[in-house]
């Protein structure tokens, strides 16, 4: 069998072999009760630009951190989340990448923090 491949990187990026494919998982992290790209989630962000180009497939989700609710309500949640999910794809659309194979996930409570996961895979 083959093992494991994994790349270190500022975003703490790891790929590894899954049913013939790679997959990538990247964060970006974001200030709090923010959604909106800051310095850092800019640089992150444009670092990932090659990947978005060469994967066949993106998957964004934007995660809102359990201090950061300021209303208890699953729509508050999905709408922070998706907001946070929009500000990265359209820093990759500003900067010129083809974003149609870019699919933003709905907002999954189960995971908590302040950033966008980004998935590659193919």
């Amino acid at each position: 069998g083959s093992s494991a491949e994994i790349k270190t990187s500022p975003q703490e990026c790891t790929a590894r072999k899954l049913d013939k494919s790679s997959v990538s998982n990247n964060s970006i992290i974001f200030a709090r009760n923010r959604y909106t790209l800051g310095p850092k989630g800019r640089t992150a962000t444009h670092a990932l630009i090659d990947q978005v180009t060469d994967s066949n497939q993106v998957l964004i989700r934007g995660i809102i951190q359990t201090d950061e609710i300021l209303v208890n309500s699953k729509i508050y949640r999905e709408k922070v989340s998706v907001a946070r999910a929009l500000a990265v794809r359209k820093y990759w659309t500003d900067q010129g990448v083809d974003t149609s194979h870019i699919t933003i996930l709905h907002h999954n409570p189960d995971v908590s923090g302040r950033a966008v996961e980004v998935q590659f895979r193919g």
